[in-house]
């Protein structure tokens, strides 16, 4: 976002979902990337070396560094959704939007309206230079 006289300049967005799940019977937890849906899931044999992974690995793709101007300051925002329902997670997806049961369909409405298993979290960085920045 560069930085005006009057405010920010949003230059781009990214949506981006992963999903979490964790498997009882081998005690590990699976993620799947919603930027590349046929892959196999990744498996994690700990909640710690999951926790590092997230830390240190997840790669979002805003926009190519070379469109960017390198003399102007910048500042990222992100807003997170965490939503945590284990087996009886309903957390609306595009796909699932249209064929959908009428006990799923209410279901779905009472944890939007209560806002049961979900928490929101949003951070923003300090302004920062593209020289700051790992190519």
């Amino acid at each position: 976002i560069p930085r005006k006289f009057l405010g920010d300049n949003v230059i781009t967005r990214a949506r981006h979902r992963l999903r979490i799940t964790y498997r009882p019977v081998s005690e590990s937890f699976e993620l799947q990337n919603s930027l590349s849906p046929t892959a196999p899931p990744r498996t994690f044999l700990s909640i710690l070396s999951l926790r590092n992974h997230l830390r240190d690995s997840v790669e979002i793709r805003l926009l190519p560094m070379d469109s960017l101007n390198p003399e102007s300051h910048y500042v990222l925002h992100l807003e997170i959704t965490s939503i945590s329902l284990t087996d009886i997670n309903l957390a609306p997806s595009e796909e699932s939007r249209e064929a959908t049961s009428p006990l799923t369909y209410l279901f779905r409405s009472f944890l939007e309206a209560t806002g049961y298993g979900r928490r929101d979290y949003e951070t923003r960085s300090r302004p920062f230079s593209l020289s700051e920045t790992n190519p």
